[in-house]
């Protein structure tokens, strides 16, 4: 850092060359003074950095140690020059060069306090579409940096950072080293817990390096730890302690073992990805490349350019939206999916039309000994977020997104929410709909709704014994049920919150334990995947309040009471 003067109204370089110093006239003075900087930090590098002057300059940089003071300052006096350890240096041009000052800045790119461990903590593995596009760019990361002959080495979803745009930004290189690796210090291989150290973090450490074999190893080591962080990314949030510990011996033994819950067979192609990164055999496993251009990874969504025009045409504010609709609704059916639309609906025999004929005129005489008088129900409704991905959903020349019933329930609570009904209690019957995600005729069931509007609070039990009753008068209405096992399914707002009350569920997490109870017995959720995802990070469920949740579980004991019969989403009335 060169301190500067002022000197015939310009800045000069405080350095003197042999035809400067003849230049001065005798008895001129001229104090020059070479000193530490003291600006701040001006640049931080682990290695030494030099400032120069241009090509046809020689470097003014060769002191001698001797010729430095403890001050690290050289001051020379200008009558005596020739006595300075500078006088012997030579300039190319003999005009002074004008001085420059360099500020260097080092710019980082801002991620504001998230990384992947903190999606997998809220629940990432329940977005599959979104693992996909982050272990794409994961890859796509690792690939880059393994083509400049760099392995990371300690790679891990802490040092996953995730940018303002959900975009994946790796970091964390202080590890990091080129080409292949020697492994002749094997204390660097002694790790423990989850503390890093010069190999990485213990559980994303390859088998090749935490061996006491000396060897090499290359940037597959990165493609075990990325392996290990898909599992997490596509898995429940582990729990720290046992749960975790019992999941990492299962997954770094010789031969890999995925949880049983893991869902293998739903999720085989990011299992066998997982079980190809984790192989012991550091020559088994992909690289990063070879993974990425394999074509087992989905097809990339879409890129920035694209995204930008799906965003601009389904903006209703877009001059391209009402274009695209039309677009949309102007292309012509094909013959064949018209032939082909009727091909799956059910064919009812004479019989069969005749029974549901006589069940339902059955069920219209109990609803009316209840005063109830049968009502409509709209058929079409706008796109309601209480469903989940079959119903069915239908889009109108106006861009309007609307579902076909799912229940009957819905357009009626939607028509009471608006204006006092005519009558409280009512009834209907009608078809609800489910979609079939290979395409084609959505499926229809037929439904019977009976409702009891409530205009008093004071009421409530009453009118909820009634419904209870027409549900026991229907049963002993059809001789078939009477001989059936019977179960009542009673859902209710405040049954729900004096069960919670009981197992001490803090009012916070409610909403999201009831959506994880609720997938009790469907599918291949048993209670102890229902209970794992309770105890989860994500909910944090103490353990006792899950024991005295699974109290409340009913089905498949025997309870002293009427027979039962299970009747799932057929009777509903809003409160």
């Amino acid at each position: 850092m060169f301190d500067e003067v002022e000197h015939d109204d310009e800045s000069t370089t405080e350095a003197i060359t042999e035809e400067s110093v003849s230049a001065l006239s005798p008895g001129a003075e001229l104090d020059v003074e070479f000193g530490m900087s003291t600006g701040g930090l001006d640049f931080m590098s682990s290695q030494h950095i030099e400032f120069g002057y241009d090509e046809d300059s020689e470097s003014v940089s060769e002191d001698s140690d001797e010729d430095d003071d403890s001050t690290g300052e050289i001051k020379v006096n200008g009558s005596g020059a020739s006595k300075s350890p500078l006088t012997h240096r030579r300039r190319s041009n003999s005009r002074y060069q004008r001085p420059f000052k360099t500020i260097l800045y080092i710019s980082m790119e801002y991620c504001e306090k998230r990384t992947l461990r903190d999606l997998i903590k809220r629940g990432l593995h329940k977005e599959t579409d979104e693992i996909w596009r982050l272990f794409r760019q994961v890859l796509e990361g690792l690939a880059h940096i393994h083509s400049l002959n760099v392995v990371h080495r300690d790679l891990k979803p802490e040092n996953v950072f995730i940018d303002a745009a959900s975009n994946v930004r790796i970091g964390d290189f202080g590890l990091a080293t080129s080409g292949q690796h020697a492994m002749d210090d094997r204390s660097n291989a002694q790790v423990g817990g989850d503390m890093t150290r010069s190999v990485g973090t213990a559980f994303y450490v390859a088998p090749e390096v935490k061996s006491s074999v000396t060897g090499t190893y290359t940037s597959k080591v990165d493609m075990y730890s990325l392996g290990l962080i898909f599992f997490e990314m596509c898995y429940r949030p582990l729990i720290p302690g046992m749960d975790r510990a019992i999941v990492s011996e299962q997954l770094r033994k010789k031969e890999p073992i995925l949880p049983s819950d893991f869902g293998a067979s739903e999720k085989s192609v990011q299992a066998s990805i997982i079980l190809s990164l984790i192989s012991h055999s550091s020559k088994d496993r992909p690289a990063s490349a070879e993974l990425l251009h394999s074509g087992r990874l989905p097809m990339q969504m879409e890129s920035e350019t694209i995204r930008q025009a799906l965003a601009s045409l389904t903006d209703s504010r877009s001059p391209y939206y009402q274009k695209v609709l039309t677009s949309l609704f102007s292309v012509p059916t094909l013959q064949a999916k018209d032939f082909a639309w009727d091909m799956g609906a059910i064919n009812h025999t004479a019989p069969d039309l005749l029974l549901q004929s006589i069940v339902k005129q059955k069920l219209t005489s109990i609803f009316r000994q209840h005063g109830a008088v049968e009502a409509p129900r709209s058929v079409l409704i706008p796109k309601s977020t209480h469903y989940g991905p079959n119903a069915v959903q239908l889009l109108d020349q106006n861009g309007t997104s609307l579902q076909l019933p799912y229940d009957l329930t819905m357009s009626h609570a939607r028509f009471i929410a608006k204006q006092e009904p005519a009558v409280q209690k009512s009834f209907s019957f009608g078809p609800v709909f489910r979609d079939r995600q290979s395409g084609g005729q959505p499926q229809m069931f037929g439904e019977v709704d009976f409702d009891i509007v409530s205009l008093d609070t004071l009421d409530l039990a009453l009118k909820e014994a009634e419904v209870i009753k027409v549900l026991d008068q229907i049963v002993a209405g059809f001789p078939s049920l009477a001989e059936t096992t019977m179960c009542f399914h009673l859902n209710h707002s405040d049954l729900l919150g004096l069960i919670f009350d009981f197992c001490r569920i803090e009012p916070g997490i409610r909403t999201a334990v009831a959506e994880t109870l609720s997938k009790l017995n469907i599918h291949s959720f048993s209670w102890q995947k229902i209970r794992n995802e309770l105890r989860s990070p994500l909910l944090g469920v103490s353990a006792t309040s899950v024991d005295d949740l699974q109290r409340f579980d009913f089905r498949g004991m025997d309870i002293n009471c009427a027979d039962r019969v299970e009747i799932t989403d057929v009777f509903r009335y809003p409160k």
